[in-house]
């Protein structure tokens, strides 16, 4: 059985240096992006996360010549090589794959299929809003500076994290179709093709664009530059609309949040917040939302990237299991990236969790001290 070695992709850009597949530019730069301390809170306890340093590289543009593209994790085979591919910041091993002593993998291709599309571009994956921000917004951008957008997009499996989310003919959410139609790509349902899991792909003349960054950190720049871009499509904020919301968690299938319904009834009653879910509204709904809102209480989850969409200065109070924002890692630290990079002020709030494990994917309870506790944490944010 054919041995590989898993390995990374700045060691892909090497490779691509070496054969010359890179597509202009030439050197490898490394960046560093320092994020500020910030609170956590929690009913007892107060603390502060320490300044954290971010690594982002230079973005890379490659065509590769011939690949074997692995459905189960969106990974690049090329010779006796295994790369990240289009999940470069959600990107695992296989459980196809055989692990050996040496830290390589045995496994054999099986289930071939052939991408027949010429040309096709690596995009990632778009049935699910969080990791279409991490794995295929920045990618999005590159293609439209090479303008490649209309070129085959690959993107991964509609069900790649067996949630059965409702998608389109393109085989993404409605909202990602509409956020990127928003963002000029031309959406033929043909020109989108999905890499299915259970399968292996052979393409030819590859066009993959790597992330600049560096997981957990986000894509400072691409993130600026959708808000940009959204807030001039869709214009103005009407004079109606409020100031101060709770993000909801209704139509989802883990992490729940217990004594919702309270925590919503005193926002409203008391201080005239208004809930909305996210996953109920169109992308031109949740940008004049969120961009109205100086005040949002948030639980930690897809629908932080919705932030996106805020103005600078806006507070964000940000609901967590307990434990989790004081491990300043993960979520918790893309979350404090997410918000420095676009000028909003971020607070955690810690509350006790149902299951004891795993700690992000467990159901997060607001206790009765907790409901007005949160509201509290706005008045010690600067």
């Amino acid at each position: 059985m054919p041995l590989y070695h898993l390995l990374n992709q700045a060691q892909l850009i090497e490779l691509a240096a070496k054969q010359g597949w890179l597509e202009g530019v030439s050197a490898l730069s490394r960046r560093f992006e320092d994020i500020p301390p910030i609170d956590y809170f929690s009913s007892g306890r107060r603390g502060t996360l320490p300044e954290a340093r971010l690594e982002t590289l230079s973005r890379m543009r490659m065509r590769i010549p011939t690949a074997i593209i692995h459905g189960q994790n969106f990974s690049l085979i090329i010779e006796d090589k295994i790369f990240p591919g289009g999940f470069a910041h959600s990107f695992g091993t296989s459980a196809a794959w055989k692990p050996t002593a040496g830290g390589q993998f045995y496994y054999r291709p099986k289930g071939m299929r052939r991408v027949e599309a010429k040309s096709p571009c690596l995009l990632g994956m778009t049935s699910h809003w969080g990791h279409f921000f991490v794995d295929a917004l920045d990618r999005l951008f590159q293609l439209e500076e090479l303008k490649r957008l209309d070129a085959p997009l690959l993107i991964g499996d509609p069900d790649f994290l067996d949630l059965r989310p409702q998608v389109d003919d393109r085989h993404s959410v409605p909202q990602v179709s509409e956020l990127m139609r928003l963002l000029g790509v031309r959406l033929d349902p043909g020109n989108v093709i999905p890499i299915l899991k259970q399968f292996d792909y052979e393409a030819s003349d590859i066009t993959v664009c790597t992330l600049e960054s560096i997981k957990p950190a986000i894509s400072s720049g691409s993130f600026r530059k959708l808000r940009q871009r959204l807030l001039g499509e869709v214009g103005q904020v009407p004079d109606d609309s409020r100031e101060f919301i709770f993000v909801g968690r209704s139509d989802i299938k883990k992490r729940f949040i217990l004594n919702q319904q309270a925590l919503m009834g005193y926002l409203e009653r008391v201080h005239k917040a208004e809930t909305v879910f996210p996953e109920h509204l169109t992308v031109e709904q949740a940008i004049r939302t969120f961009s109205s809102a100086s005040r949002i209480i948030i639980p930690i989850g897809s629908a932080i990237f919705n932030l996106a969409f805020c103005r600078p200065g806006t507070k964000v109070v940000c609901i967590t299991p307990r434990d989790y924002a004081a491990q300043n890692a993960g979520v918790a630290l893309m979350t404090r990236h997410l918000c420095h990079a676009l000028g909003l002020k971020l607070a955690y709030y810690e509350v006790e969790i149902r299951e004891k494990h795993p700690l992000i994917n467990s159901d997060m309870i607001i206790s009765e001290a907790d409901i007005g506790n949160i509201v509290d944490v706005f008045e010690n944010m600067a």
